[in-house]
This record gives structure tokens, sequence and C-alpha cells, in this order.
């Protein structure tokens, strides 16, 4: 299995104490862990750093969820998006419908329950380990 790199992993929401949970939860399978307030620090992160997944809520002050893989989508293809969303009596399904069809491979209702996040985050990183499905941009 090629690469001696830790997987990375930014995570993109406005909660600071979410964000410091979900990196909990990744760096204790392993992972490499960045944090972005909102898409445009996002899109700056991912300018000048390699990520193997990014995993972003779609309600978020500057550049929402669906504007932020928007433009990642148009900046580097190939970075799989897990999209989140803890406005369960707001307008969420749709949002989260919306961000699959904008491209992102997974959404999760927060609060959501760590194992089967972390089954996911594991099986994309593993899907992308896969040279066969690295695309050159």
């Amino acid at each position: 299995m090629g690469s001696d790199r830790t997987p990375r992993i930014l995570i993109v929401d406005d909660n600071k104490e979410f964000q410091d949970y979900v990196a909990t939860l990744l760096q204790r399978e392993g992972y490499e862990t960045a944090t972005a307030d909102d898409g445009d620090q996002a899109l700056s992160l991912v300018s000048v750093r390699e990520f193997d997944l990014i995993i972003s809520d779609m309600f978020m002050p500057n550049k929402d969820g669906l504007e932020f893989i928007t433009a990642l989508k148009s900046m580097r293809r190939g970075i799989p998006v897990i999209g989140m969303s803890g406005r369960v009596k707001g307008p969420s399904q749709p949002f989260l419908t919306a961000a699959e069809a904008f491209g992102a491979i997974r959404t999760f209702v927060k609060p959501f329950e760590p194992r089967e996040f972390l089954d996911c985050v594991n099986s994309v990183v593993a899907a992308g380990a896969n040279p066969e499905r690295r695309s050159s941009v």
C-alpha cells in the first residue's frame, strides 16, 4: 500500500466545538486533520495542501456548503466531500439532498452516530488510496 503519508481530512464548519469533536474522532482513527470556519477559508487551504477527504457543514457564513462544493469541483476534481447539517427542523434535508446532487458522496445529519460516520470515512479514504481511483487534474 504505497504511501507513507497519513491521510489528511479537512473539517469545514463554523462551530468550533463541532470541529474539535470531529477532529478528535478522526485523530483517534489515525488521520491528520485541519479545520476551516467556512468555505472561503477551506478553499484557501485546499489551494496549498493535499486532502484525502473534506467534511463540510452546509450552513456557514461567507460561503455555504453548496457554494464550497461547487467551487471545489472547479478547482480540484477528485477530492471526496461528506456533507453535514444540524438543522433538522429547518431546510436540512433538501439542502443535504442538494449537496449530494452537487457532488457530496454522502451526507449526515448532526448529531450523527460516530461509528457509522467513521466507517464511512474509513471506506472513502481507503477507496481514494486505490491508485486506479485517483485521477490527475
